[in-house]
Protein backbone atom coordinates (compact mmCIF):
# COMPACT_ATOMS: atom_id res chain seq x y z
CA UNK A 1 0.00 0.00 0.00
CA UNK A 2 1.25 3.38 -0.86
CA UNK A 3 1.28 6.95 -0.13
CA UNK A 4 0.46 8.83 -3.46
CA UNK A 5 -0.77 12.27 -2.03
CA UNK A 6 -0.62 14.23 1.19
CA UNK A 7 -3.35 16.64 1.47
CA UNK A 8 -2.56 20.19 3.18
CA UNK A 9 -5.75 20.72 5.86
CA UNK A 10 -9.14 19.86 4.32
CA UNK A 11 -12.40 22.01 4.37
CA UNK A 12 -15.47 20.11 4.22
CA UNK A 13 -18.38 21.38 1.89
CA UNK A 14 -21.78 20.30 2.59
CA UNK A 15 -24.19 20.12 -0.17
CA UNK A 16 -26.95 18.59 1.52
CA UNK A 17 -26.84 14.89 1.12
CA UNK A 18 -23.40 14.90 0.19
CA UNK A 19 -20.17 16.06 1.53
CA UNK A 20 -17.18 17.34 -0.26
CA UNK A 21 -13.36 17.38 0.90
CA UNK A 22 -11.61 20.29 -0.44
CA UNK A 23 -7.94 21.53 -0.63
CA UNK A 24 -5.97 23.33 -2.23
CA UNK A 25 -4.04 21.59 -4.72
CA UNK A 26 -0.70 23.02 -6.50
CA UNK A 27 0.65 19.75 -7.25
CA UNK A 28 -0.14 15.88 -9.11
CA UNK A 29 0.02 13.49 -6.74
CA UNK A 30 3.07 10.30 -7.52
CA UNK A 31 2.97 7.99 -9.70
CA UNK A 32 1.67 5.01 -7.77
CA UNK A 33 5.11 3.04 -7.93
CA UNK A 34 6.81 6.24 -7.18
CA UNK A 35 4.65 6.56 -3.33
CA UNK A 36 5.83 5.91 -0.33
CA UNK A 37 5.19 2.69 1.17
CA UNK A 38 3.26 2.26 3.98
CA UNK A 39 3.58 -1.26 3.99
CA UNK A 40 3.65 -4.31 1.69
CA UNK A 41 2.19 -7.80 3.11
CA UNK A 42 6.40 -8.94 3.57
CA UNK A 43 5.68 -5.79 6.37
CA UNK A 44 7.92 -3.83 4.63
CA UNK A 45 7.19 -0.16 5.30
CA UNK A 46 9.03 3.33 5.26
CA UNK A 47 7.13 4.44 7.89
CA UNK A 48 7.72 2.24 11.10
CA UNK A 49 5.75 4.20 13.80
CA UNK A 50 2.77 3.37 11.10
CA UNK A 51 3.56 -0.37 11.39
CA UNK A 52 3.55 -0.17 14.98
CA UNK A 53 0.47 0.77 15.39
CA UNK A 54 -0.72 -2.45 13.17
CA UNK A 55 0.42 -5.41 15.53
CA UNK A 56 -2.75 -7.25 16.56
CA UNK A 57 -4.33 -9.40 14.22
CA UNK A 58 -3.27 -12.69 12.20
CA UNK A 59 -4.39 -11.03 8.88
CA UNK A 60 -1.64 -9.71 6.04
CA UNK A 61 0.10 -6.47 6.75
CA UNK A 62 -1.86 -4.45 3.87
CA UNK A 63 -4.98 -6.08 5.28
CA UNK A 64 -4.51 -4.67 9.03
CA UNK A 65 -3.80 -1.54 7.42
CA UNK A 66 -7.08 -1.49 5.77
CA UNK A 67 -8.68 -1.97 8.61
CA UNK A 68 -7.15 0.09 10.79
CA UNK A 69 -8.31 2.81 8.53
CA UNK A 70 -10.68 2.32 6.07
CA UNK A 71 -13.36 4.49 8.89
CA UNK A 72 -10.59 5.94 10.89
CA UNK A 73 -11.98 9.60 12.08
CA UNK A 74 -9.40 10.66 14.49
CA UNK A 75 -6.30 11.93 13.40
CA UNK A 76 -2.65 9.96 13.57
CA UNK A 77 -0.69 10.46 16.27
CA UNK A 78 1.64 13.17 16.40
CA UNK A 79 4.82 10.77 16.57
CA UNK A 80 3.58 8.54 13.35
CA UNK A 81 1.92 11.82 11.65
CA UNK A 82 5.74 13.63 11.76
CA UNK A 83 7.35 10.28 10.60
CA UNK A 84 5.12 10.05 8.03
CA UNK A 85 5.36 13.12 6.85
CA UNK A 86 9.14 12.83 6.65
CA UNK A 87 8.89 9.77 4.48
CA UNK A 88 6.65 12.18 1.86
CA UNK A 89 9.47 14.79 2.02
CA UNK A 90 12.08 12.61 1.63
CA UNK A 91 10.37 10.57 -1.50
CA UNK A 92 9.23 14.04 -3.20
CA UNK A 93 12.55 15.47 -3.03
CA UNK A 94 13.83 11.85 -3.90
CA UNK A 95 11.73 11.87 -6.62
CA UNK A 96 12.42 14.65 -8.56
CA UNK A 97 9.89 16.27 -11.07
CA UNK A 98 9.61 12.83 -12.81
CA UNK A 99 8.11 11.05 -9.52
CA UNK A 100 4.52 13.30 -10.34
CA UNK A 101 2.06 11.85 -11.85
CA UNK A 102 1.24 13.59 -15.56
CA UNK A 103 -2.28 12.40 -15.46
CA UNK A 104 -4.42 11.36 -12.34
CA UNK A 105 -4.49 7.66 -13.47
CA UNK A 106 -0.92 7.11 -13.05
CA UNK A 107 -1.59 7.92 -9.00
CA UNK A 108 -3.45 4.27 -8.99
CA UNK A 109 -2.07 0.95 -8.97
CA UNK A 110 -3.48 0.22 -12.48
CA UNK A 111 -5.04 1.33 -15.01
CA UNK A 112 -8.85 1.97 -14.87
CA UNK A 113 -10.72 0.59 -17.97
CA UNK A 114 -12.30 3.91 -18.42
CA UNK A 115 -11.07 6.90 -17.07
CA UNK A 116 -12.75 9.72 -16.32
CA UNK A 117 -12.14 12.19 -18.97
CA UNK A 118 -14.19 14.75 -18.08
CA UNK A 119 -13.46 15.22 -14.89
CA UNK A 120 -14.75 18.82 -14.25
CA UNK A 121 -18.17 18.18 -16.29
CA UNK A 122 -18.46 14.63 -14.20
CA UNK A 123 -17.65 17.21 -10.70
CA UNK A 124 -20.03 19.91 -11.87
CA UNK A 125 -22.89 16.85 -12.55
CA UNK A 126 -22.37 15.91 -9.23
CA UNK A 127 -22.51 18.84 -7.19
CA UNK A 128 -25.89 19.69 -8.93
CA UNK A 129 -27.13 16.24 -7.90
CA UNK A 130 -26.34 16.80 -4.52
CA UNK A 131 -27.82 20.12 -4.45
CA UNK A 132 -31.53 18.88 -6.54
CA UNK A 133 -30.75 20.77 -8.81
CA UNK A 134 -29.51 19.91 -12.94
CA UNK A 135 -26.36 20.09 -14.49
CA UNK A 136 -27.17 22.68 -16.86
CA UNK A 137 -28.13 24.99 -13.32
CA UNK A 138 -24.58 24.61 -12.20
CA UNK A 139 -22.50 26.85 -12.76
CA UNK A 140 -19.28 24.89 -14.32
CA UNK A 141 -16.43 25.29 -11.53
CA UNK A 142 -13.39 25.41 -13.48
CA UNK A 143 -11.16 23.17 -15.00
CA UNK A 144 -10.50 20.14 -12.44
CA UNK A 145 -8.08 17.92 -14.83
CA UNK A 146 -5.00 17.90 -16.45
CA UNK A 147 -6.08 15.74 -19.44
CA UNK A 148 -7.21 16.10 -22.71
CA UNK A 149 -9.78 12.82 -24.04
CA UNK A 150 -7.78 10.45 -25.37
CA UNK A 151 -9.39 7.34 -27.54
CA UNK A 152 -7.95 4.39 -25.20
CA UNK A 153 -6.49 5.80 -22.31
CA UNK A 154 -8.36 8.90 -21.20
CA UNK A 155 -5.22 10.95 -21.12
CA UNK A 156 -2.59 11.91 -23.91
CA UNK A 157 -0.08 14.60 -21.65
Amino acid sequence: MRLVYLTPPVTVINHGQRREASWPSAEMPLRFREGVLLIDNGGNTSVPELKAMLTRGQRSWVARLSSAFRSRTKPLPRDVAAQLEAAWNRRVEEGGPTARAAKYWEALPFIPPMPDTHRAATRARLLAEARGTTAADARDPGPSSNCAPRVRWGCNR
